[in-house]
């Protein structure tokens, strides 16, 4: 992934969060991660691989990284790009064939127009 998450960048969004002040850690890298993702609750898989993860990516910044048998953090994930939910709604057929002549005859349209 070419995202490089700077510590400073964080602090900045950490320090404007209400709440108690805190600095970040290999725990904020792996929330980032797991959001990103959408792990609620990821299996020790994928847990494993996300402590990799998040250790690499604070070591990168200078950080601490993460124990060996650390458990999922609880904090809450200062980025997560990614994780918006998705809905997917169907339109009945005719409305659709509707909608693809409606689309069409504006292309013809506009192509006599010179468009």
């Amino acid at each position: 992934c070419p995202l490089a998450f700077r510590k400073e960048s964080l602090q900045t969004f950490l320090d404007e969060e209400e709440g108690p002040p805190s600095s970040v850690s290999w725990e904020h890298y792996y929330a980032t991660v797991q959001a990103c993702f959408c792990l609620s609750s990821p299996s020790p898989e994928e847990h494993a691989s996300l402590l990799r993860i998040a250790s690499a990516m604070a070591l990168q910044q200078g950080l601490a990284a993460a124990p060996k048998n650390a458990k999922p953090p609880s904090c809450k994930a200062p980025v997560a790009y990614g994780s918006a939910p998705l809905q997917v709604v169907y339109k009945p057929l005719p409305i659709e064939l509707s909608m693809t002549v409606v689309r069409y005859a504006a292309n013809l349209a506009f192509l006599a127009v010179g468009y």
